[in-house]
């Protein structure tokens, strides 16, 4: 008899059964019961595994996301991406599980300049419907902020992502008329879990995000997390982290700026609460709507990125601009700069717990 390793990490069923490190097969029993009765407290304790498996399946169906797939994205020599392979996703605890062998249609008309890069969001629908959004400009100057400014861009009700890809033009690229594989780079990416799941902290921050007074830097402390549901080498702390960007904010208004993993996962990189990188200017009325607009920025963008926290500066006095505003000359409060992620690690250690009962 195999070892039990094929459903989920070995470590994890073997530990449940008490069996670590051993087939069934080998057991013996060390009290002086029979051959059989160790294998009928195996068994009990395998099915014991078996049923937290089950529940920490269903615990992922009843998210909207990705529950599992082997799907993939191309580029072709026509003006539609191709998709290949199956998905199975759940909507409002609705489960799917949908071959996905199709012509993805581009969305949008502009042409992407130069050598810029766009990015492009694919999602289907409870029918099986898949479809792309995307900011319908000329691009992006580096593949991360193309992938980033999928925070700008609404995603279609009763969808869920599946996935992006990338298009970086050799020189120009015209959506609808230009062979998808036929530019500098096609890069895909896959969201393989409820993305919740996929990009969160696997552990609290090293310590508080910390808006230095007299000092126009974040104080970061170490990062651990994972990225497409995988875990990345824990990132150094940074005591004085630049913003990305100088966005501005009017005197008497408000913003956010969020704090995220890079693209790498090697570092940490911020984006204005609009989603769009580059010089802008935040208007959010007051700190509220900059929380509702930091919100949504955060379920908008692709799980390729971490959300580790977040800044709202209401501006008083004078404007404010990123990178050269010292902080505590604004109205910041304790309130208004925490850790974004926090949510999502919570809920992954409360689940922990309750399976560990």
């Amino acid at each position: 008899m195999t070892p039990v390793n094929s459903i989920v990490g070995k470590d994890t069923v073997l530990s449940q059964a008490g069996i670590r490190g051993t087939a069934v097969v080998d057991l013996t029993d060390s009290t002086g019961g029979t051959a059989s009765d160790t294998l009928s407290d195996a068994n009990t304790a395998i099915n014991t595994a078996l049923d937290v498996i089950e529940s920490y399946l269903s615990f992922l169906g009843e998210q909207t996301g990705v529950i599992f797939g082997d799907y993939t994205f191309a580029g072709a020599a026509a003006v539609t991406a191709l998709g290949a392979g199956a998905v199975g996703f759940s909507i409002g605890g609705e489960r799917q599980y949908i071959a996905l062998d199709t012509t993805i249609t581009l969305t949008g008309t502009t042409q992407v300049t130069g050598s810029n890069w766009r990015a492009w969001r694919v999602v289907i629908s409870l029918l099986g419907v898949v479809t792309t959004e995307s900011p319908d400009n000329a691009g992006q100057g580096t593949e991360e902020k193309a992938l980033l400014e999928l925070g700008s861009i609404a995603q279609a009700a009763s969808t869920v992502e599946i996935g992006t890809f990338v298009i970086q033009a050799t020189t120009g690229f015209t959506p609808g008329t230009d062979n998808t594989s036929g530019e500098a780079s096609f890069t895909a990416r896959y969201t393989r879990l409820p993305k919740n799941e996929a990009a969160a902290l696997t552990a609290a921050m090293g310590s508080a995000l910390v808006a230095t007074a007299a000092a126009t830097t974040l104080n970061v402390g170490t990062a651990d997390f994972k990225v497409n549901g995988v875990r990345v080498a824990q990132v150094a702390a940074d005591a004085t982290l630049a913003l990305t960007d100088a966005d501005t904010i009017a005197d008497g208004e408000a913003g956010g700026i969020m704090l995220l993993s890079n693209l790498a996962g090697t570092g940490f990189v911020t984006l204005s609460s609009d989603g769009v990188p580059g010089v802008s200017a935040l208007t959010d009325t007051d700190a509220a709507g900059a929380l509702t607009a930091l919100d949504l920025l955060a379920s908008r963008l692709p799980s390729c990125f971490v959300p580790l926290g977040h800044a709202i500066v209401v501006a008083s006095g004078a404007a404010f601009t990123a990178k050269t505003t010292n902080w505590d000359r604004e109205q910041l409060t304790k309130n208004q700069i925490r850790y974004a992620a926090t949510d999502a690690w919570v809920s992954r250690e409360i689940y922990m717990e309750l399976r560990s009962q």
